[in-house]
């Protein structure tokens, strides 16, 4: 007979032979079920790790700003044409004048000029009035926007776009079929009828270009005021009330542009920004612009940065603001574009009358 456990308790601590067996076969269940439970556990974490890593590779392969660089289609012959440049015509100031059949035309010449480029800056006169003529960014979309995707330029920054978080998801959310609204994307609509842009012809011409850019699939980037110091400038009704917020507002543009530009070259993507002209010359001194306006120079200190300046000119829009040439007026062609270069990777397009 098994003796008895010596207890301060009752019987119940009494050992039976069968008793012990099915409490052994018990503590063994219990024992395999907790660690068949921690096996689950560990399963179920390591899918929730794995969930996690495949959603953040998810979305470092969304296209935005931290993106890792995406394949780009191979340059052929169609999308990267050749160019001859017409005979050229010498001012009396010493410039070079060439005149091309199209804008197209013209941009793909400058670019077969410089086939190094990866940045190239256009310039515009912003408008402040609408007289009935075609602004400079619908002549942009309809004859620049093309060129650009010959040369395998698919990153576009605009200076009327703020570089803001929530300006970025409505770009992102984006179809080819464009449906701005104050519903579905209130704060890139609000952008293109605010301060210097407020006129009807200069917004068509802006939802004209993000048509065709989406098209093509290029990306839209802002490049302007994020929304807070948008709020605070530029769509304010009475902006610009003084010289102080000009030179707040130039040198916003001037920093977001920059460093858009530059975590994009980052990544190897070529880039064309569409700026006031201002912004994009080559250096401060320029036609009266100060280091407060012009990101060109920072451009031209970068050694993974190929620059090239381009203003586009229209004889409605008080040209002589970006190019400092005696009697300017009677270089506008009645068609096509002329071409004058001030200087090397420094091009100006004069645009016929509308």
């Amino acid at each position: 007979m098994i003796p008895k456990l010596q207890s301060t308790t009752d019987e119940r601590l009494s050992v039976d032979p069968d008793k012990s067996l099915s409490l052994l076969k018990y503590q063994r269940q219990l024992a395999y079920r907790q660690k068949l439970k921690n096996k689950l556990i560990k399963v179920f974490a390591a899918l929730v790790v794995l969930v996690a890593v495949g959603g953040g590779v998810t979305w470092l392969l969304a296209r935005n700003i931290d993106e890792p660089e995406i394949p780009q289609p191979t340059p052929t012959r169609e999308n990267n044409p050749e160019v001859v440049w017409p005979e050229a015509e010498v001012l009396p100031t010493g410039e070079k004048l060439w005149l091309f059949s199209s804008l197209r035309e013209a941009n793909n010449a400058v670019l077969a000029a410089h086939p190094k480029t990866n940045v190239i800056g256009y310039g515009e006169v912003h408008a402040e009035e609408y007289a009935g003529y075609v602004p400079a960014i619908t002549r942009f979309a309809e004859g620049i926007q093309p060129s650009l995707n010959d040369h395998l330029f698919y990153d576009l920054i605009l200076e009327a776009v703020p570089n803001d978080p929530l300006v970025n998801s409505e770009l992102n959310s984006l179809q080819p079929s464009l449906n701005l609204s104050t519903r579905g994307t209130p704060q890139l609509y609000a952008s293109l009828r605010v301060g210097n842009i407020a006129y009807e012809s200069e917004t068509l011409g802006y939802l004209c270009l993000f048509e065709s850019v989406l098209k093509d699939g290029m990306f839209i980037h802002g490049g302007g005021p994020n929304i807070e110091w948008a709020n605070f400038t530029i769509r304010q009704p009475d902006y610009p009330s003084n010289q102080e917020e000009v030179d707040l507002v130039a040198g916003l543009v001037r920093d977001s542009a920059f460093s858009r530009t530059m975590a994009l070259r980052q990544r190897g993507f070529k880039v064309a920004i569409f700026t006031g002209c201002w912004h994009n010359n080559l250096s401060a001194e320029e036609y009266g612009t100060s280091e407060i306006d012009t990101f060109g120079p920072f451009f031209i200190n970068e050694p993974t940065v190929n620059y090239v300046a381009i203003d586009l000119l229209i004889p409605e829009r008080r040209p002589e603001l970006c190019f400092d040439l005696p009697d300017l007026e009677q270089y506008f062609p009645r068609q096509g574009v002329v071409v004058i270069s001030p200087k090397s990777a420094s091009y100006f397009f004069l645009l016929p009358r509308t």
